[in-house]
């Protein structure tokens, strides 16, 4: 099974990742590195299959760090199978404590090099763009000893994960807000600044200001990705309480928005060493998510799994507590989304199926209460996306056409309602890509196909005409192009 739709360039990389592993050799390593953590699995998925065609089978390896077993012979096991290579998915875990242990991990792995091309079989590592940097400096030999230059995925190279255009959960610089959401916080932020100017002319105490004006105006300002919410945080930063864990975690979540990792983990980490007591456990389960989202953006999966895990407990009991709580449900759903896209992405599908599964159960239950909620029925128009997608990865296609098919049908409904809301009508565009791109590519049925292709076309030239600097939009236009 192919996994299509990413960009030439990125294709090109990947026919080359295909090629090292399919050629006959004795063996050596190389190195990719993605931005995006999200497209590795994609990435696996279809190098897998292609291998298969040619009659070969790639085995994907994670480390696992419970065993008893070193690291290097849970490599040389893992090359023991039938296999004809070895993708190493998690080689990221080795960094992701400044601990002894894991720089053991990956001293064990920079010694052992030889070890490696002993195994005799091809191995490519994945890794993130920031652990690749301490890999040239903590494994130095190992890095000189790859069989050929890394291959660098950035973040723009994949146009969609296991289909087209994938809905980002992450921050994202790149996010664009339809004209109501952008006036609504341009509003905001005039009234805030008016507010700030009066406070300081009137010399109220700056701790105040810090926590009542120019915290809530940095935030608003991230939201419209303007530089000028870090400016704002950094002038009252010495006005801010330190035993104040709910600012804490906002100043963590400005500053995730605005993609200053280092700070923003800082501050959440901060913030949830404060929020222990059971008093602070809805907001402790937001900290949470935020901090999930980090590592997940800077590839720290395993350690993002954790924390999902955390916050899913967390709301679970929550539920239980207020069974009837609209909010807690909505929440619950959306830690079961994080759960579900992060074992995805380490490449448990049937395990991502079951969290996505509890996800639509939740939002099925809260459209079914409230109809006419328009952030349920999208939070549920996309669970039914992400069950469609994982049961085509699976091999399931009755029911990921199913699930396709309701997608769709309540993103149609959303875009009736709201016409100029942008997300909707993206999510529109989208849901017809995801339809066109099943029926090509799993049911071979190119009419089918190319009706949806041009649904989709129709809405995403209007999208790339009024948002001509948002490139998603002249991507996936030019993508579905090329379809038709």
């Amino acid at each position: 099974m192919q996994e299509p739709l990413f960009r030439r360039e990125t294709q090109q990389k990947i026919n080359r990742l295909l090629r090292f592993f399919t050629r006959q050799h004795s063996g050596g390593f190389l190195l990719a590195v993605a931005e995006d953590q999200r497209i590795i699995s994609s990435i696996n998925r279809q190098l897998v299959a292609a291998a298969e065609q040619q009659g070969q089978h790639l085995n994907l390896f994670f480390f696992d760090e419970k065993s008893d077993l070193p690291l290097l012979e849970q490599l040389r096991r893992a090359a023991d199978t039938r296999s004809q290579g070895i993708i190493f998915g998690n080689m990221d875990r080795l960094f992701s404590k400044n601990k002894s242990p894991d720089q053991d991990l990956l001293a064990e792995l920079n010694f052992g090099r030889e070890a490696i091309h002993r195994l005799g079989k091809p191995l490519l590592f994945w890794v993130s763009p920031a652990n690749f940097a301490l890999l040239q400096r903590r494994a130095a030999d190992l890095f000189t000893q790859r069989a050929a230059s890394t291959l660098f995925f950035d973040v723009d190279g994949s146009e969609t994960n296991t289909a087209p255009a994938p809905l980002n959960t992450a921050p994202d610089a790149g996010k664009v807000l339809d004209e109501a959401t952008e006036q609504s916080l341009l509003d905001k932020v005039s009234l805030l600044v008016r507010q700030l100017r009066e406070a300081e002319k009137t010399q109220q105490p700056r701790a105040r200001i810090a926590l009542n004006i120019a915290l809530p105006l940095a935030e608003n300002l991230a939201e419209l990705d303007d530089p000028e919410a870090l400016q704002l945080l950094n002038d009252y930063a010495a006005d801010f309480r330190d035993h104040d864990p709910d600012a804490l975690a906002r100043r963590g979540k400005v500053y995730l928005l605005m993609h200053q990792f280092q700070q923003a983990e800082t501050l959440l980490r901060l913030a949830l060493e404060q929020m222990e007591n059971p008093a602070f456990d809805f907001p402790r389960t937001v900290a949470l998510i935020d901090l999930g989202d980090l590592l997940t953006r800077t590839g720290r999966l395993p350690e993002a799994l954790s924390i999902f895990e955390e916050s899913t407990t967390i709301r679970e009991k929550c539920c239980a507590t207020q069974p009837d709580s609209a909010t807690y449900k909505h929440k619950l759903g959306q830690a079961y989304s994080r759960l579900g896209e992060t074992h995805a992405a380490l490449g448990d599908l049937p395990k991502a199926l079951t969290f996505f599964e509890d996800q639509t159960k939740l939002f099925e239950a809260l459209h079914h209460t409230y109809p006419q909620n328009v952030e349920f029925k999208n939070g549920l128009a996309i669970s039914y996306e992400k069950l469609g997608e994982t049961h085509a990865a699976l091999g399931d296609l009755p029911k990921a056409l199913t699930f396709f098919e309701k997608d769709n049908a309540l993103e149609t409904a959303l875009h009736k309602a709201y016409p100029q809301n942008v997300k909707f009508k993206n999510g529109l565009a989208l849901s017809y890509q995801l339809l066109g791109w099943f029926y090509e590519t799993k049911l071979e049925k190119t009419d089918k196909a190319k009706e949806n292709y041009r649904a989709s076309k129709l809405l995403l030239e209007d999208l790339a005409e009024r948002f001509p600097d948002y490139v998603e939009f002249r991507k996936n236009l030019d993508w579905v192009k090329s379809k038709l």
